[in-house]
């Protein structure tokens, strides 16, 4: 095995290499050239620090992405390609992501059936600590007011928000993109978006004002996540975590 970074791929590759390591997930997700490179911008990717590596074949064996902003962390995709599961390539690639990061707390989501990803993520240090939903539904009456979001998730953090092209906001107190919801902020409420036949809602604190008032409107849940994290610590805490310590190969595992 041969290791590289995220950002020694092109555009293309970069994409080919995502959908290649999400094939056959429980929940099914490709990814297009533009939203990989939205994903990168908006959520504070760092390519050149997020660790991918290629087999003997030059092909893509597994990857992880990793953000960075504001002294926190977060993977914003983490997987190994079909061919190589089952082989405990998921440890040393958490590790090598960790690695110089003990003095960040870092954060990530997984789906809440990927049972062999949560125990990965709580091998290396992560621990649940609430749910998040997607959601999909029609709107209420254009002057209904909406209940606040919940404290929102990285993606939906204003650092993410900013960065987003086409994102319309109505005042201060409520964005979207299309069909699908960003921030919710007090005082919103329909408005256009009434005439929309569904909107979808991603990554909602469970049990959140919002998620309830959704649910009294008819909306379903497409998929649920719990958001783990990982605190700051400090070498010694954790000598599997050292500063510095690199990785075993991943073909020696």
């Amino acid at each position: 095995m041969r290791q590289i970074t995220f950002a020694d791929l092109d555009l293309p590759q970069q994409t080919e290499a995502l959908n290649l390591v999400y094939r056959g997930y429980d929940q099914p997700f490709q990814v297009s050239q533009e939203w990989v490179a939205e994903h990168l911008q908006a959520h504070s990717i760092e390519a050149g620090r997020s660790p991918l590596w290629l087999d003997g074949r030059n092909q893509v064996a597994a990857l992880s992405l990793l953000a960075l902003r504001n002294g926190y962390g977060w993977i914003g995709g983490f997987g190994v390609a079909p061919v190589y599961r089952g082989n405990r390539f998921s440890g040393p690639v958490l590790r090598e992501t960790l690695k110089d990061l003990d003095e960040a707390p870092v954060q990530l989501e997984v789906l809440v059936t990927n049972l062999k990803a949560r125990a990965t993520y709580e091998r290396g240090g992560f621990r649940v600590t609430r749910q998040l939903v997607v959601l999909e539904g029609p709107p209420g009456p254009a002057g209904q007011t909406l209940e606040p979001a919940g404290s929102p998730c990285w993606q939906r953090q204003p650092a993410s928000l900013e960065r987003l092209q086409d994102l319309v906001w109505v005042e201060q107190s409520l964005a979207y993109r299309g069909h699908q919801l960003h921030f919710v902020g007090e005082g919103a409420s329909w408005g256009e978006l009434a005439s929309q036949p569904r909107l979808r809602l991603s990554n909602e604190p469970a049990g959140s004002p919002l998620h309830r008032q959704l649910l009294a409107l008819g909306w379903r849940e497409v998929a649920r996540q719990y958001e783990m994290h990982r605190p700051a610590r400090s070498p010694a805490e954790n000598p599997q975590f050292r500063r510095g310590q690199a990785a075993p190969p991943l073909d020696m595992v």
